[in-house]
């Protein structure tokens, strides 16, 4: 493998072309869509070397799948949650993108580009292992996957006071649902924090990394910032007022909604009360009792009577 990675370095440098092979193969019901990812799987391979300064031209391979499920059919066979849209091995550059994922559809080009950042930032890097927070929020920024459920996630461990040390997502994320989305969430701020208005800076810190940089060493070398900064500066990225505005949005349009479905229930039984009362049979209005004027006109004529 070395020896191909130099030989292509060596033709690249001779001024050869460099086109790293993509191969896109369809499984079951997926054949049929795999011709039509194949050149958005190339532009985006190309856009991922691009952004990070790849020049090996090392290729590509990508089963698509109808669902998740059938990961474990490949071979070798991939061992997949139920719930993953996708999955990337590095050591063999080589991706997995399902159609469906929990029987939900899914968006198999974006799904495709995060895994694809994936091969690119190990590429990046050397090879090297990297903290998972770098590796997803790397992916994550590459990828374009930033969501208003970022932001409300955020808002609420910044309120809470539950924001996780990316010390503490060095190794993995959390299997709590909620907790691994809130990692997720962290993971991309604090790559997009640290490229910021400056492209390039996340390129060069993997590039310190393949050159034998420790991360922490990398981040202060390239951006001046050490792994304890960068959570500073997620948690400072969301004042408490911030936070507290997002979650005051919610719970405004939370309110509103409560407010319509209510008016809405009310008219409903208006409604439903002025039809009965129209059904209702309509009694005719009572008559004066003749006993009770006939006991009025005896009363008074005997109390004339007896004045006379």
């Amino acid at each position: 493998m070395l020896a191909l990675v130099g030989l292509l370095q060596a033709g690249r440098a001779r001024g050869a072309p460099c086109e790293p092979v993509v191969t896109v193969t369809g499984h079951g019901s997926a054949l049929q869509l795999a011709d039509e990812l194949t050149e958005t799987a190339r532009a985006q391979w190309g856009e991922v070397r691009e952004r990070l300064g790849l020049e090996a031209c090392l290729p590509v391979q990508i089963d698509l799948l109808p669902s998740i499920e059938g990961a474990v059919d490949l071979d070798p066979p991939w061992h997949l949650p139920h719930w993953a849209a996708g999955a990337a091995d590095p050591g063999t550059r080589r991706v997995v993108v399902a159609v469906t994922a929990s029987r939900q559809r899914q968006e198999r080009e974006q799904v495709l580009l995060h895994e694809l950042a994936h091969l690119g930032v190990r590429e990046a890097a050397g090879g090297r292992p990297l903290p998972r927070w770098l590796d997803e929020g790397a992916a994550r920024v590459l990828a374009g996957e930033h969501s208003s459920e970022d932001l409300e996630l955020l808002a609420r461990a910044r309120v809470a006071d539950a924001l996780l040390p990316l010390a503490a997502l060095a190794d993995g994320f959390p299997s709590d649902r909620a907790k691994a989305a809130l990692a997720y969430a962290e993971a991309g701020r604090a790559v997009s924090l640290l490229e910021g208005d400056r492209p390039g800076t996340l390129a060069a810190v993997l590039g310190e990394v393949a050159r034998g940089a420790t991360l922490d060493d990398a981040l202060a070398r390239v951006a001046g910032r050490r792994v304890w900064q960068l959570d500073l500066d997620v948690e400072r990225s969301i004042p408490r007022w911030r936070a507290w505005a997002v979650l005051a949005r919610d719970l405004d349009l939370a309110f509103a909604l409560a407010a319509l479905v209510t008016a809405w229930a009310g008219l409903r039984a208006r409604r439903q009360l002025r039809e009965r009362l129209a059904a209702m049979p309509v009694d005719p209005p009572p008559r004066s009792h003749p006993a009770l004027t006939v006991v009025r006109w005896t009363v008074a004529a005997a109390s004339r009577a007896t004045a006379s």
